[in-house]
C-alpha cells in the first residue's frame, strides 16, 4: 500500500476485509478499496466429523451475526 501512495504501483489485489482494515487504519483518505471481488473466499471452522460442538457453534455464530452490534463491529474494522 505504501508503494501505491508513493506512485510506484497502480493497485494491489488481496483479501477485501484485510485491505479495508489496513486502509482505514493506516491510509484513511489516501487509498480506497474498490468493490470488486475477483474470487469469493469464505472462512469456516473445522471440527472432527460428528463433533457435538458443531450445532452449538452454528447457533452461537448465527445469533451473533444477526444482531446489529455485528454490523457495527464490521464497520468499525472495515468501514462501510
Amino acid at each position: 500500500m505504501q508503494a501505491i501512495v508513493a506512485g510506484e504501483v497502480d493497485a494491489i489485489a488481496y483479501d477485501v476485509p484485510l485491505l479495508k482494515y489496513l486502509v482505514g487504519k493506516e491510509f484513511p483518505g489516501e487509498l480506497e478499496v474498490i468493490p470488486t471481488v475477483v474470487e469469493r473466499q469464505d472462512y469456516g471452522v473445522t471440527l472432527p466429523t460428528g463433533s457435538p460442538l458443531r450445532n452449538q457453534i452454528n447457533r452461537v455464530m448465527l445469533r451473533i451475526i444477526t444482531q446489529p452490534v455485528w454490523q457495527n463491529t464490521l464497520q468499525s474494522y472495515f468501514g462501510k
